[in-house]
């Protein structure tokens, strides 16, 4: 702030209460700080602005020309500290959160329940995609990733893991059917965007996929899939490019989705 523009919400803010004491009660500061900042203010307007006895004090005539104008400034402080209050209490504007399809059901839906529940002033967006959205634009504000991180400037937090399994039909080919966080650099590959269209192509015999062992659902237990080999469990992330001062709404929906994943994922 100002430094001259202190000196007045000061000024205004003795007067209110009589005493430099006073003031300097409000402001959590000693009497002489409070004392000194009026008297540089005195300086600044090159006029005295209190009479000054050990009793009471009282406005010269500079003083009092220029007490409305402090008062304004006293008054705006106020009000701008009202509304960041108010910011930081209530939860609002815009969140667009953007996570992979397979946790659809065990962690989007349950935390946008919460989400909503307790923070019906935010106003939600939801995208499912399997593809990493980039955070760079803003389009974007919290994404849900699973497996190795690639982006180390952005804010991450691990909020759980995914268990994984190696999946075919009797039959198919060789043929590794890969989701974008998955590796494969060799061999006979189909690359696809999304767990949906993965499951798909192995469900076609287009080869074998490693996928989600929680997306599966009936296809394992009937016997349709053959899991062959169950794989480590893959990290998943919530990633902000907000640094160090992340939206009110954004810190919300990530301490939801640490409290979701952590009763549903390993």
């Amino acid at each position: 702030m100002n430094k001259r523009l202190y000196r007045m919400a000061v000024f205004a803010l003795v007067v209110e209460h009589g005493s430099f004491a006073g003031a300097a009660r409000v402001l959590d500061r000693a009497p002489s700080v409070v004392s000194t900042l009026v008297r540089d203010l005195e300086q600044d307007v090159g006029a005295c602005v209190l009479h000054r006895s050990t009793r009471r004090l009282a406005l010269t005539d500079s003083g009092e020309q220029l007490l409305p104008h402090c008062q304004a400034v006293l008054e705006a402080l106020r009000s701008s500290e009202q509304i960041v209050q108010r910011m930081r209490d209530v939860v609002q504007g815009r969140l667009h959160l953007s996570a992979p399809t397979s946790l659809l059901d065990s962690l989007v839906v349950p935390t946008l329940r919460k989400l909503l529940d307790a923070h019906p002033a935010i106003e939600a967006e939801c995208t499912l995609s399997d593809s990493r959205d980039d955070l760079e634009d803003g389009s974007v504000d919290l994404a849900v990733r699973v497996g190795p991180l690639t982006e180390l400037s952005h804010r991450a937090r691990r909020i759980g893991s995914l268990r994984e399994v190696r999946v075919d039909l009797p039959g198919s080919p060789d043929r590794a059917i890969v989701l974008p966080w998955q590796d494969a650099s060799s061999g006979d590959i189909l690359r696809v965007s999304s767990v949906v269209l993965a499951k798909a192509a192995v469900l076609a015999g287009l080869g074998w996929a490693v996928l989600p062992e929680l997306c599966l659902g009936e296809r394992a237990s009937d016997g349709t899939l053959r899991a062959r080999a169950q794989r480590a469990a893959v990290p998943i992330y919530a990633v902000h490019a907000f640094g160090s001062h992340a939206p009110p709404q954004v810190r919300a929906t990530l301490k939801i989705l640490v409290q979701v994943a952590k009763s549903t994922m390993a």
